[in-house]
């Protein structure tokens, strides 16, 4: 939900998860289903900035952007979860960069440093099998601000140096710790379904820091960051796989059941 500088492309920003900006996602995209509607407006004429507001969410700038894109549910023409995610994100940027689209300009906003997103799946049999996925992304500039370490924990399983889609690993905790001895304050998160983590450090000073991962009864690292004062940090931390039992379950590329709970940001 963070983001210094939206033209600052190694600048991750960052999907904060289970709080208010999410939850308003969620509810928006929940109100949408139900009422009939696809707008930034609520049936009830609400705007994103009356929504997050009245979520307890203290804003300097609230924006929200939509996609959506239907897909037969035949197991034969139907897309895996990530290329449904690819899809509904191409949406939403491709919006963001036509002027003509009249859609807030969030992705490439500078002052903008946090998202919380939610993705929906609607299935209309009527309609000959098309399930309809739509994504609602709460887009906004806290009062306060907050700075994080992000990324993916992943096992390299097929050894070939880089992280693939199917190697993330799920539920592990993570540990953020100052690189200073003297400090002994210390961050946690633990890793989603597809390895993905954040961890607010803001409570940290800047500088060199020290990321940990606990899986079972071994404790791995450290991982090496350095964080700039405000500034987001984006971590990928490859481990060595684990045994069958630690390893996490990744979904097949081509199942197509997407999770709600997908934390993925193009």
């Amino acid at each position: 939900d963070a983001l210094q500088g939206v033209n600052q492309l190694d600048q991750p920003r960052v999907v904060i998860k289970k709080r208010a900006l999410h939850q308003t996602a969620a509810a928006h995209n929940r109100d949408m289903r139900d009422q009939g509607y696809f707008s930034t407006f609520s049936a009830d004429g609400l705007t994103p900035l009356d929504r997050v507001s009245a979520a307890g969410y203290e804003p300097a700038y609230v924006g929200e952007s939509l996609g959506m894109i239907s897909l037969s549910a035949d197991a034969q023409e139907g897309g895996s979860a990530l290329e449904i995610a690819r899809g509904l994100y191409a949406q939403i940027l491709k919006a963001d960069v036509d002027p003509e689209s009249g859609a807030d300009r969030n992705v490439f906003a500078p002052f903008v440093t946090e998202v919380g997103i939610d993705v929906g799946a609607i299935f209309d049999n009527s309609a000959g099998h098309i399930i309809t996925y739509r994504v609602v992304a709460d887009f906004a500039k806290p009062g306060e601000q907050r700075s994080f370490v992000v990324g993916t924990v992943y096992e390299d399983r097929n050894g070939d140096g880089r992280m693939d889609d199917d190697e993330g690993a799920a539920d592990l905790k993570i540990i953020l710790r100052s690189g200073y001895p003297a400090i002994q304050e210390a961050e946690t998160a633990t890793s989603g379904p597809t390895g993905h983590y954040q961890i607010n450090r803001s409570n940290l000073p800047p500088g060199l820091m020290e990321l940990y991962v606990e899986r079972g009864e071994d404790m791995l690292g450290p991982f090496h960051v350095v964080a700039e004062t405000g500034a987001n940090v984006l971590k990928n931390i490859g481990i060595p796989p684990g045994s069958v039992t630690d390893r996490a379950v990744s979904a097949p590329q081509g199942q197509k059941k997407l999770d709600r709970s997908m934390q993925i940001c193009y």
